[in-house]
């Protein structure tokens, strides 16, 4: 690809921007304080609202060195070549100042148009390396005048590798090699960094194994903590009351609302009604009644539901005995009155 300039110039990204220095507060309605982050520097014509989701969500908040140091890497140019901690700068330092948390808006601009850049050049993206250069500077020039803006994840995550050399444990996630053109493992956190917003979880009708439900939970939960949002498709979930293709010790579909709060929805009554029948008999002594009444769960607990639903203000675990016996007792009461 090729590229022209537009917003900067050579040499200076930031051509005809002003920064200057900003505060950021988050403080409770007693006037305590949450979080604040003073002289965050910031495009001058910035919004208090713009510059306080950059300072609270987006800056990288601990691990960023005060020094770096470039990886030499064949066939990229020096200036695109990624950093990481300068470890002989660094010892330098008084030891509670050689990290810290971004505090200029250009260090998240640069790390993720340098990082876009660099895989860019990495996939062959560029024609030549002034073209790779312009990409470069018009990006960090069209961040800080606010004409375009990645998703959040992008924000959160890209970049932190390649600017500061944080990495972190592997997550799970897959990335396709540029060499090679095959899906891989990535070996780390940030070094390929979950990026996109959105994602779509298809669910199959299986408890524990791949692609189930509760892998479905894990999967979850690495998008929720890469700062992403995810649904799911549950439409593989068998119904309940449906038999298991192998006998276990309950039906999976009991489990298809676990992943949320835990509050409770009418689906998960209905649910509930059907282990609910076990504690009948018990109830019915409890409330010292003669418990030789009939409920047919099966054709009631759609119209048992909704006024059970009502009669619960608080949160209750899905599918567990507890639950069971409470709606048991409310079965019975209600049949009483």
């Amino acid at each position: 690809m090729k590229f022209t300039r537009t917003y900067s110039l050579p040499g200076d990204p930031y051509a005809g921007v002003s920064f200057e220095p900003r505060s950021s507060r988050i403080v409770n309605p007693d006037g305590s304080v949450i979080f604040e982050a003073s002289d965050v520097m910031v495009p001058a014509t910035w919004s208090q609202v713009a510059v306080d989701v950059l300072a609270q969500k987006y800056c990288r908040k601990a691990g960023v060195p005060k020094a770096t140091a470039r990886v030499q890497e064949d066939g990229v140019p020096a200036w695109l070549q990624r950093s990481i901690a300068d470890g002989q700068a660094l010892e330098a330092m008084p030891r509670d100042a050689q990290f810290g948390a971004e505090r200029d808006a250009r260090q998240v601009f640069n790390r993720m148009a340098g990082c876009w850049t660099y895989w860019g050049w990495q996939n062959g993206y560029f024609d030549s390396e002034s073209d790779a250069q312009i990409y470069y500077d018009e990006m960090c020039a069209m961040l800080a005048r606010q004409i375009g803006a990645p998703n959040s994840p992008q924000w959160f995550n890209t970049g932190l590798h390649w600017a500061y050399g944080i990495s972190g444990p592997a997550q799970g996630h897959w990335f396709v090699d540029p060499t090679s053109g095959e899906a891989k493992r990535s070996a780390d956190t940030f070094s390929h960094p979950q990026v996109s917003a959105c994602y779509i979880l298809g669910i199959e009708d299986d408890l524990v194994n791949e692609g189930g439900i509760f892998d479905g939970v894990v999967r979850e939960a690495r998008i929720f903590k890469g700062g992403s949002g995810s649904g799911a498709n549950f439409s593989k979930i068998r119904a309940a009351g449906e038999k298991l293709t192998e006998r276990g010790a309950g039906d999976e579909s009991e489990f298809a609302g676990l992943g949320d709060d835990g509050t409770i929805t009418e689906h998960r009554i209905i649910l509930l009604l059907d282990r609910a029948q076990n504690f009948l008999a018990a109830a019915a002594e409890e409330f010292e009644i003669d418990g030789e009444f009939a409920v047919d769960f099966l054709d009631q607990r759609q119209a048992l539901a909704k006024p059970i639903l009502r009669a619960f203000d608080f949160k209750l675990h899905h599918g567990t005995e507890r639950g069971s016996v409470l709606i048991a007792r409310y079965v019975v009461f209600a049949h009483v009155e």
